[in-house]
């Protein structure tokens, strides 16, 4: 049977897309390629001419390399606020024709596995606002298991990711956007850059890391969007998209039927048998993208008990029996190990 989704180790990503930019700009801080570039298995002059592809694995390492020491505080933020609409053939002159903003950020998620690989957004929307959500579509960012889930280079991404949503949306929209953000990690000693490129409405020690707006902010017309330009250069996205091999990655195809059914969650077993793998290769293939099914259960309820608690205004008990706990006390129990990922 034909793979349907794509795994940690799948090389799909073109270099010279999102990887060059960065390259260019630890080599203007004086950051010797042979440094950035260790452990990755790329050569700056490969990427350079456009050919050269790279899995989520190598891209990790690269983002890893790059925030260590020396470490420059503001290379994250800059990077973000140059990756979009960035150099995606027809997926950039889609961004660029989006007829609003809105319509931009959900083509972004639509091709996050090309735009953010590493930490996928997820758009939601109510009556009233839009909340951009995040996943580890290949597991954890850090290259090491033994790296934190609040290592450096885990941070870089998400600095990196947030900044480049909010300067996009800012682009487009011709103005500096109202979001309000938090974030899942202790206040840095730099908050100059946070202040800078992320604005004011900011938080740290958050129990996720989301994004959210008034909806009204982002509906207002593009002037510069031509719909043909728009319409024929979604069309052929489309059409790029499915010529690969997935469009998913498998976590994200495991999220999917988590969610689906989290008030009754399947067994490992079940799982494994729909994806037509045995539940020891199941197994195996979680443990390489640094995580296991339990985890993966524990972040969809903890996804699932916040939206109901945050925007349906659901207390303890409520959430507790929608997930089916005998009692709240088992519930809080629960609880404490959601939310210690």
């Amino acid at each position: 049977m034909q793979k349907c989704w794509l795994e940690r180790h799948d090389a799909y990503l073109f270099a010279h897309q999102q990887a060059v930019i960065l390259m260019d700009l630890l080599i203007s801080r004086g950051v010797e390629a042979n440094y950035f570039l260790r452990k990755t298995g790329l050569f700056y002059d490969d990427v350079t001419q456009g050919k050269r592809i790279l899995s989520p694995q190598q891209l990790a390492q690269l983002f890893d390399n790059a925030s260590q020491p020396p470490f420059l505080e503001d290379i994250s933020f800059i990077f973000g606020q140059r990756m979009l609409p960035g150099y995606f053939d027809s997926l950039s002159h889609c961004l660029q024709n989006s007829p609003t903003t809105l319509d931009a950020l959900e083509r972004l998620c639509e091709f996050a596995c090309l735009f953010f690989p590493l930490l996928t957004p997820r758009l939601r929307q109510t009556p009233s606002h839009v909340f951009i959500e995040f996943q580890q579509a290949f597991g954890a960012i850090s290259p090491s298991l033994l790296s934190s889930e609040q290592s450096r280079a885990t941070r870089f991404v998400k600095e990196m990711t947030i900044t480049a949503l909010v300067s996009y949306s800012n682009w487009l929209a011709n103005t500096h956007l109202p979001w309000s953000i938090s974030l899942d990690y202790a206040q840095p000693d730099h908050q100059a850059e946070y202040e800078v490129y992320l604005g004011r409405d900011r938080r740290f020690n958050g129990k996720r890391l989301s994004m959210s707006i008034a909806k009204q902010d982002l509906i207002k017309a593009n002037p510069m969007s031509s719909p043909s330009m728009y319409k024929m250069s979604l069309t052929e996205s489309r059409r790029a998209l499915q010529q690969l091999d997935a469009p998913h990655s498998l976590l994200s195809l495991i999220h999917s039927i988590l969610h689906k059914e989290v008030r009754n969650l399947p067994s490992l077993e079940d799982v494994a048998r729909r994806l037509n793998m045995s539940p020891a290769t199941f197994k195996r293939k979680l443990k390489r993208h640094h995580t296991h099914y339990q985890k993966l259960c524990d972040q969809v309820r903890k996804e699932v008990a916040m939206q109901l608690m945050d925007e349906l205004g659901y207390d303890e008990g409520q959430v507790a029996n929608y997930f089916n706990f005998y009692d709240v006390s088992n519930f809080r129990r629960s609880c404490r190990r959601w939310f210690a990922y």
